[in-house]
């Protein structure tokens, strides 16, 4: 299992999309949405005192740029606005989460 088909951008859903690998074989694996700006913000890297955090004045719609992984770990994520992040697994799935199937069903009846 890797990070590469953990974590992508859906551009229609608007939603960083997370499959959560399995802890044994046969399991089913958790999908779950979670908003981008959310993943940026959980950016923990150490700031210089006074300075704003490196989700200031960004739009809560930012896409990311890419998402690449590194290791089984983490994925690093370019955003539009220069920022580069390393987000660890662990975090992305400590995030406010937004169930998949409820936003393809609600997509489907619209």
């Amino acid at each position: 299992r890797t990070a590469r088909d953990i974590v992508r951008y859906d551009d229609e859903l608007k939603l960083c999309v997370v499959r959560m690998p399995a802890s044994s074989p046969g399991e089913q694996r958790e999908q779950f949405g979670v908003r981008a700006i959310d993943v940026l913000r959980s950016d923990a890297r150490a700031l210089m005192p006074g300075e704003p955090h490196v989700s200031a004045g960004v739009p809560d719609d930012i896409a990311p740029e890419s998402i690449t992984p590194v290791g089984n770990y983490a994925v690093q994520i370019s955003w539009p606005n220069g920022i580069n992040q390393v987000a660890p697994l662990d975090v992305i799935a400590g995030l406010e989460r937004v169930a998949i199937d409820e936003l393809a069903s609600s997509a489907a009846a619209a």
